[in-house]
């Protein structure tokens, strides 16, 4: 019953109008606030957020990026050491257009590793594995339990098709490879303004959703694609890198945010592919953190500087069967 009031209570930080990723952001956050590990179902693959009051309800769960990315209000800690995002950016861009991309076919599989950390997790410092196979065209998942292959036939991505790999890569691939074309094209979706009291500006909803759409992609961006998407967000306000951030599993990964949040979307050096999302503690807390604490499920006392919450992938790959790795 608490966590049930929680979730209603939460909904006070949301618009009235909501979209259809809503139900499945509140379904993970019920599964995180009583401390269990996702099955393959609950992988945070959700539609572009259209409204502001949705990012900041999701924000400090930690669950998805687009949420975390944008939605907060933290002071950036005193430690980071900011690089040129638009240098970081432009040499991520030419780095992934010269890659290689093949559409992995309907029937083939996505195998992906996971881990979860931070301060505000059950496993806490120590990282927390998973893995899970999902099928190219969102058909069917499956999961290891008790030692067993469990494949779910029911259809991934929460009802729609963007949210399926399949969908998000369309979705990707119908995207203008001119940033500011790119931009303009997301504006249409997201709206010129932003909605809800707590929510962030324009730049923020643009911020979020580009994030969101690299990692809707399990399978990859295209190479055109990503390299747009990644100098498009070196147009927006207040976005800022850090070249020297370190994930959970001890990786030096390249650190990418904006505005005042305390979120950064990390980033492979080597690869310059999307890896995750880590948290880190402002000192000060969004209204849905300050409710998660009500409750008991989330540490507010903690050092400026404290990760939070991180979710990173360690291992993709694309294979013929459930199973294969």
């Amino acid at each position: 019953m608490k966590d049930m009031k929680m979730l209603a209570e939460m909904g006070e930080h949301l618009d009235g109008e909501m979209p259809a990723a809503l139900p499945r952001q509140r379904q993970l956050l019920l599964e995180a606030t009583r401390g269990r590990r996702r099955r393959a179902r609950g992988i945070p693959r959700l539609r572009l957020v259209l409204t502001a009051g949705v990012l900041a309800g999701a924000a400090a769960a930690g669950l998805v990026v687009a949420g975390t990315g944008s939605g907060e209000r933290h002071l950036t800690p005193p430690t980071i050491q900011l690089d040129s995002a638009s240098v970081v950016l432009d040499k991520a861009a030419t780095a992934v257009s010269a890659r290689s991309y093949r559409v992995p076919l309907p029937r083939q599989w996505l195998y992906i590793k996971t881990a979860e950390y931070g301060a505000n997790t059950a496993g806490g410092k120590r990282p927390t594995f998973d893995q899970y196979w999902i099928r190219f065209d969102g058909r069917q998942e499956a999961v290891i339990e008790g030692g067993k292959l469990v494949v779910d036939d029911k259809a991934a991505g929460g009802g729609s098709d963007e949210g399926t790999p399949q969908g998000a890569s369309a979705l990707l691939r119908s995207l203008p490879t001119e940033p500011q074309a790119l931009l303009a094209a997301l504006s249409s979706k997201v709206g010129a303004e932003p909605r809800g009291d707590s929510g962030p500006g324009r730049d923020g909803l643009l911020f979020a959703n580009i994030v969101q759409l690299i990692r809707n992609a399990p399978a990859g961006v295209p190479p055109k694609i990503q390299a747009a998407l990644y100098r498009a967000i070196a147009t927006l306000h207040e976005v800022r890198v850090d070249t020297n951030v370190v994930d959970g599993l001890g990786r030096r990964v390249i650190g990418v945010t904006q505005g005042t949040t305390g979120s950064f979307v990390l980033i492979n050096p080597q690869t310059y592919q999307v890896l995750g999302m880590q948290n880190v503690w402002g000192g000060h807390p969004t209204p849905t953190e300050s409710m998660l604490a009500k409750y008991k499920k989330a540490n507010l006392r903690l050092p400026v500087g404290t990760v939070t919450y991180g979710y990173v992938t360690v291992t993709t790959a694309v294979v013929d069967h459930a199973g294969q790795r």
